[in-house]
């Protein structure tokens, strides 16, 4: 039996760690897979290269790909130009090798001196040292050129790191991330779904209602009652696309691909959710951040309206957001966030256009019992599950929250974090589709001892939910334009950052 407990590295661990000691502590540790066009071209010409393992050359034998390991290095790959593995498998000395560049089509001899030796078991004490260390390496070891077009800017993100540490100035705008929104919403009964040459297929009734390419989706939505083949869920699961099962506008489920194994980042989170002080801290800035949001929100509507009852709503939310700064407690912060949604409802109900048949007198739900309470029961809904989706990509565990309490379930976590977005993304939605007449009384329907959204009426407002999150906003601290997915997603590894340490306090997304 195997006995032999030690860790051996990939021979890749010495170039990415002699590239960027972060780059090899989030691929190593965390996980990340992430990749770019550099990279995807890189990997395109090994394949290509690799098509013929092995060929002859006068009478030589050049082989493409061979495996060794090391145990005094504790070290394994596929063999290309490692000369450190070739020569403990061959007892023989190797001088030199050479490196292919596959742009110029140039070959270039490289000899194995002592210097380059040495270099090469330094960084490979280096990579050893990160992985027992668990932690990220400090931002001050990572050469800012590195930085430019590097594949995990986005869960690194350096330049933000080095603002909030006064290394450098406000950081750039962020390119596109990986999550664009796009998301495929099927809410047609008895559908199938269905995957076709990289493409996926939604029919009904015999006939096709959609053909979209996978590459053109970056989760799936299913409201009604449908079929899937498991070809369209395999390529799901393999393309890290996550499924949102909906009932009734309500979170049921969701299929979440095996998309992040950064265990490091959630066992920091379990040890900050069990820091009574801590979590009172990020608790704290989430309430007073809903607060000031929902104050903004009732400001831009009655900007030219100059409505005395929201005037008064938006001076008393001023002073709770303050008070939420200084709460001694999470129940204490419930107390005055309740306070708040008081105050800020009957403001937003006189924002309402009247005559519509939407009024609304406070807020109910479990079941919604009028057309407004059930449009922002089905908003929060489809704001959870983004969240539920941020989160995840950021590497955190949804369910272990630091203000909501952790019941059977409940995704106490994203429900944390949509609270800076409610208002400014979810009842703005609402606000929207009544005031414009995207939603009409005849698109509701009763049900058990509330009401409901039609099927139509989903549809259009699933719509103007995506518009709204793809419409940008400057983010409070970094300065910077980001739609509101992406800002969702900053916030969450924001979050990630502060519990690893990395960061010293959470700042909630403030609307201007």
């Amino acid at each position: 039996m195997d006995t032999d407990n030690r860790e051996y590295l990939p021979v890749s661990a010495v170039a990415e760690v002699l590239f960027c000691p972060r780059n090899f502590y989030y691929r190593a540790v965390e996980g990340a897979e992430e990749t770019n066009h550099h990279m995807l071209e890189g990997r395109f010409q090994d394949e290509r290269r690799n098509e013929r393992r092995t060929r002859s050359d006068d009478g030589r034998v050049q082989t493409r790909q061979v495996f060794f390991s090391s145990e005094s290095l504790r070290l394994r790959g596929v063999l290309d130009v490692q000369g450190l593995l070739l020569e403990e498998a061959t007892s023989r000395e190797v001088g030199y090798g050479y490196v292919y560049y596959v742009a110029s089509a140039e070959r270039r001899q490289v000899f194995f001196d002592e210097s380059l030796r040495e270099t090469a078991l330094q960084a490979l004490a280096a990579a050893r040292a990160i992985r027992e260390a668990g932690e990220p390496p400090p931002l001050s070891s990572v050469p800012e050129v590195k930085c430019k077009g590097c594949a995990l800017a986005e869960r690194c993100m350096p330049e933000e790191s080095a603002f909030l540490t006064g290394a450098q100035a406000a950081p750039r705008r962020p390119t596109p991330g990986s999550n664009l929104g796009r998301t495929l919403y099927l809410d047609i009964p008895g559908a199938a779904l269905r995957k076709r040459q990289g493409r996926l297929i939604i029919e009904a009734d015999g006939q096709m209602i959609k053909d979209v390419p996978l590459s053109a989706v970056d989760q799936v939505v299913i409201g009604q009652a449908a079929s899937l083949s498991s070809a369209a869920l395999s390529a799901l699961s393999d393309l890290g696309i996550p499924l949102y099962l909906m009932e009734h506008g309500r979170v049921r489920s969701w299929l979440q691909p095996n998309w992040n194994k950064n265990v490091p980042l959630r066992r920091a989170q379990f040890r900050f959710v069990e820091s009574e002080s801590q979590s009172l801290a990020v608790a704290r800035e989430i309430v007073r951040g809903k607060i000031l949001n929902q104050r903004t929100f009732l400001q831009r509507g009655n900007r030219e309206r100059k409505i005395d009852r929201i005037l008064s709503a938006v001076e008393r939310l001023e002073g709770l957001a303050a008070a939420a700064k200084e709460a001694e407690n999470k129940e204490s912060l419930r107390g005055l966030e309740g306070l708040a949604g008081r105050l800020y409802f009957s403001g937003f109900a006189k924002l309402l256009r009247p005559g519509e048949g939407f009024d609304f007198a406070s807020r109910n739900r479990r079941p919604p019992r009028d057309p407004v309470n059930a449009l922002l029961s089905y908003a929060y809904s489809l704001l959870t599950k983004d969240c539920i989706n941020v989160i995840i990509r950021a590497g955190l565990d949804p369910y272990l929250g630091l203000y909501h309490c952790e019941r059977n379930g409940r995704p106490a976590l994203a429900l944390d974090l949509m609270e800076e977005f409610r208002a400014i993304v979810a009842d703005s939605v609402v606000l929207n589709v009544v005031n414009r007449g995207i939603i009409k009384e005849s698109d509701f329907e009763p049900v058990f001892d509330g009401i409901q959204l039609k099927d139509g009426g989903r549809k259009r407002f699933f719509g103007a939910y995506q518009t709204r999150i793809r419409e940008e906003a400057v983010h409070p601290v970094f300065g910077y334009r980001a739609n509101y997915l992406r800002l969702m997603e900053i916030q969450a590894r924001y979050l990630g950052k502060v519990m690893q340490g990395e960061w010293p306090q959470y700042d909630a997304f403030r609307a201007r």
